[in-house]
């Protein structure tokens, strides 16, 4: 059985002069031919492609006059072939040394099968370990350090030695090997519906089907592909969006989703991805603690109006006194002491000393009301910081009211989602998520929303929001939402992720236990506080996690919000440094297993809170507890 293989280029030379190595590196012997397709590349990539035409007498060199885009490339090379078997094979992979010769032998063993692709770390449905990557492309699989495509190849031997295909609906086109047979029945790409390429293999795969040919994986081999060297970001998601268009309209949604789903739950599939994953990628995952931070510890025009001259979150804090035998409180402050955010010094010692406990990035609360924001300062001197751990925005779209002092009834600054407060929320993320330090997954910012059910419209709402900051900044945004008791299936499709917020914002399978107060013997019943214990909040977050797959885990320290409430206060019963890390050993087992399983972007867990000092949910050192709750967090996280 002849083979020969066809390489479309486009510049790219780096990438295109190592595939075509690793294509003639002990593969060249069970070749036909080499047919480079040269669509019209720059000089140095078109004198590459001429010297290995003399150099070898199996390469053949066909240039093109004019770019005229993958899709003609390519049925160039196919008919300019005369093999029984031909492999598409983009320029910018890496072939295993046996790969020829296991591709013959494929055709040979399973006659039925009309077309086949490999494994790679890049190439949607056949991507190992991951397939889901950003709104942009699918997952894009860094080879891990000191492993390669040889030793990957082997295992996948190894792992697949008795199943060694499986059918399938449709063959990316990164490695798309095809039989002479089905080209002289279907006929060959279609060039006028997908001129640049992106959904030709996909269209040419539903039309062998329909003509009774069979589609296969090749489970036992492994391909590397680098993804997309040839077109600019821009230009790749309009040729992708053109050719969705495309392929809707010649085959009809529905039954492109279904092959698909085939694809995303296929049960092979799965179970190669978890065994990819799990020995060279589960090792490499750590577990990364983000804290959300409140920025109210410095003087404001809108609090010297509201509650005196000078307020500030410590004003909260000092006052606070026990309400029952035992009670901490208050609640204060060692290591940085009673500190002033308006100082960029503090937000950088904070910021070490979070790095060296551990702490991933922090999540400072953001608050814009129409053309007003407030409580910017700390937020803007942190930006101005460079060796700093990574910040984002959580928007705490909630309106203000005197809830403090009991008149929650009474507004202070109303939440509005007006055009007005839109563009700003635009202009103020376009700036940050710019910045090198900004937290990003694969390369994209991401924002959460504090209650996304309060938003009208919220779908368009989201989709407005990520579209004018890739129109700003040519970044994708991704919008994660907070959990909260309005949470439902259409919100956690709206969004890319959900956070839990213990104790109070979690997924329970049960309704919340009080304890009765009587036990606690409140100083003064008439206050109407209400206890919870500690314990039923951990089993809450941890039951409760799988109730929405993409639910990341959040913890919490403690909660004691009686410094701000002079009635009905929320406290939790029972914390100990102990007790929390147990609680964060489990998130980060679950954790682990969720990002293992493609169920969150990253494997991110979540702490209320770095500063809550008014809400008893506090990392930093206290002067009851020390510094041994964020020792905690050290010692599991780097474990």
């Amino acid at each position: 059985m002849d083979l020969d293989i066809i390489i479309c280029v486009h510049n790219a030379y780096e990438e295109t002069k190592a595939c075509i190595e690793s294509v003639l590196y002990q593969n060249i012997e069970y070749i036909n031919k080499i047919i480079l397709v040269d669509d019209y590349s720059q000089t140095e990539t078109k004198e590459l492609l001429r010297d290995y035409n003399k150099k070898y007498d199996k390469i053949f060199l066909l240039e093109t006059k004019e770019q005229q885009g993958y899709t003609k490339s390519a049925n160039l090379g196919l008919k300019n072939s005369t093999s029984e078997v031909k492999t598409l094979l983009n320029s910018d992979t890496l072939v295993p040394s046996n790969w020829a010769v296991k591709i013959k032998n494929f055709f040979l063993e399973h006659k039925e099968i009309a077309i086949m692709g490999p494994f790679s770390n890049a190439a949607s449905y056949q991507s190992l370990p991951n397939i889901k990557g950003t709104s942009s492309q699918t997952a894009v699989n860094d080879l891990p350090q000191d492993v390669t495509v040889e030793i990957m190849n082997k295992y996948l031997e190894e792992i697949n030695h008795e199943e060694k295909f499986i059918y399938v609906p449709l063959v990316h086109g990164f490695c798309f090997s095809v039989t002479q047979e089905c080209l002289n029945t279907i006929g060959y790409f279609d060039e006028e519906s997908f001129p640049r390429g992106y959904g030709e293999e996909n269209d040419f795969c539903v039309r062998a089907v329909d003509a009774g040919f069979g589609l296969g994986i090749d489970l036992r081999t492994y391909v590397y592909h680098e993804k997309s060297k040839s077109y600019q970001s821009e230009d790749r998601i309009r040729y992708m969006q053109n050719g969705w268009n495309a392929l809707v309209k010649k085959h009809k949604k529905r039954r492109l989703v279904s092959a698909v789903e085939h694809l995303e739950k296929q049960v092979i599939l799965q179970n190669i991805r978890t065994q990819v994953k799990y020995k060279f990628y589960e090792k490499k995952i750590t577990v990364k603690p983000i804290c959300f931070y409140l920025p109210q510890f410095h003087p404001t025009e809108i609090n010297n109006e509201c509650w005196g001259e000078g307020f500030t979150e410590w004003n909260n804090v000092t006052k606070a006194k026990p309400r029952f035998e035992g009670h901490d409180q208050p609640k204060l402050p060692t290591k940085f002491g009673f500190y002033d955010l308006r100082l960029p010094l503090i937000m950088q010692q904070q910021s070490d000393y979070a790095k060296q406990n551990g702490i991933h990035a922090f999540c400072f609360y953001y608050y814009r009301f129409a053309e007003k924001r407030v409580l910017n300062l700390p937020s803007d001197n942190y930006e101005s910081l460079s060796d700093v751990i990574p910040f984002c925005y959580c928007w705490a779209n909630e309106s203000w009211t005197r809830a403090w002092d009991g008149a929650s009834g009474v507004s202070i600054l109303e939440q509005k989602y007006d055009t007005v407060t839109f563009n700003g929320l635009v202009d103020d993320l376009s700036s940050s998520v710019m910045k090198e330090h900004y937290l990003t997954s694969n390369g994209d910012p991401i924002f959460i929303i504090y209650q996304v059910s309060k938003i009208p419209n919220y779908k368009t709402w989201i989709k407005d929001l990520k579209e004018a900051i890739y129109k700003k900044t040519k970044k994708h945004l991704i919008v994660a939402g907070v959990y909260t008791v309005d949470t439902t299936d259409d919100i956690v499709e709206s969004i890319d992720f959900l956070v839990q917020f213990p104790p109070h914002r979690i997924p329970r399978k049960y309704k919340r236990k009080v304890l009765n107060s009587k036990e606690i013997a409140p100083f003064e019943p008439q206050r109407e506080d209400y206890f919870e214990s500690y314990d039923d909040v951990i089993d809450a977050t941890l039951d409760g996690h799988n109730k929405y797959k993409k639910t990341m885990l959040g913890l919490c320290p403690d909660w004691d919000n009686s410094p701000r409430r002079e009635k009905n206060a929320h406290i939790i019963i029972g914390s100990t440094p102990e007790k929390f890390s147990n609680w964060l050993q489990q998130a980060i087992k679950i954790t682990k297993e969720k990002y293992t399983k493609e169920e969150i972007i990253e494997p991110f867990i979540f702490i209320n809170a770095w500063n809550e000092w008014a809400e008893g949910a506090v990392l930093e050192p206290s002067l009851h507890n020390a510094e041994t709750y964020i020792q905690k967090v050290k010692e599991n996280i780097r474990q």
